[in-house]
């Protein structure tokens, strides 16, 4: 039976489904992914994902643990459509300025080091 979706990717994507058994059914048809998709197809949700989509997998498992915290202490069954929709918002604000913090902290160790290095001649 159906009852969670386990992941979602878009074909191509770093990682695609890896870590799920061959014999996973792949539903492409929910209405879910319809409303998702026409709420994806805006500049900032783009400009999100184009960013997120620089990241490893590794900054992709700290945002899941994050999550999961996150999630902790609320009952999801009870949860309305507008809080999840609320705390998905939070979830990507949150994810978007570790991403920020995780970009501008890859650019200044880049710049430290290449101030380091020994000039060539």
């Amino acid at each position: 039976t159906e009852t969670h979706l386990t992941g979602l990717w878009l074909e191509g994507q770093m990682h695609y489904a890896a870590h799920l058994p061959p014999d996973t059914p792949q539903r492409a048809d929910l209405p879910l992914f319809a409303q998702a998709a026409r709420w994806l197809d805006r500049p900032w949700p783009r400009a999100l994902c184009a960013k997120a989509a620089k990241l490893s997998y590794a900054v992709f498992l700290v945002h899941h643990v994050l999550i999961q915290r996150m999630v902790e202490k609320f009952d999801l069954a009870a949860l309305s459509r507008r809080d999840t929709a609320f705390l998905f918002l939070i979830y990507l604000a949150a994810a978007w300025a570790a991403a920020e913090a995780l970009l501008w902290l890859h650019r200044l160790l880049q710049k430290g080091l290449a101030a380091l290095r020994p000039a060539e001649a």
